[in-house]
């Protein structure tokens, strides 16, 4: 006996917005919690996840008597593979610097009109690759374009025998 089918029925999400962009971006609106997520379930686990230290964009904002003891935190916070990068830029207007330009104390102004004093520290790319070299990092610091530069490398590690 022949099988008849007399109507198909689908049931299918209709999205709200017709534009899906956003959605299809996997926005998150809170990267340190999704790290945490992520390690509670075991994802920086294994020969090649991850092993996140530090997410940061504003080394520039680390005072330089307080640079040297930063870094040596960051290092014992490493495993002996782990890795560091970072992103950051030199970028101060004139109007910040209310302490001239060789003070690495500056004004911000939020959107309503506060103004804030911020360590803001112009670090130049090749001297901050030097200064982490005294410091015993292996870290190539390279410039972007504008004001940005990113850095990548390891502790430099003893050598054994």
């Amino acid at each position: 006996m022949p099988l008849i089918v007399d109507a198909v029925r689908r049931l299918e999400a209709e999205p709200a917005l017709a534009d899906l962009a956003r959605g299809f971006r996997a926005e998150i609106a809170d990267p340190v919690w999704f790290l945490g997520r992520q390690w509670q379930l075991g994802e920086h686990q294994g020969e090649d996840a991850s092993s996140p230290v530090l997410v940061q964009a504003d080394l520039s904002h680390v005072p330089l008597d307080r640079f040297d003891s930063f870094w040596a935190l960051i290092a014992s916070c490493l495993e002996p593979t782990g890795r560091v990068f970072f992103v950051d830029d030199a970028y101060r207007t004139p109007d910040e610097l209310i302490e001239g330009e060789a003070s690495s104390t500056i004004r911000r102004r939020l959107n309503d009109g506060t103004a804030y004093r911020v360590v803001k520290v112009p670090h130049r790319p090749a001297d901050l690759e030097q200064r982490l070299a005294r410091l015993g990092w292996c870290i190539q610091v390279t410039p972007t374009s504008g004001p940005f530069y990113w850095g990548a490398g390891t502790a430099a590690r003893e050598k054994t025998g």
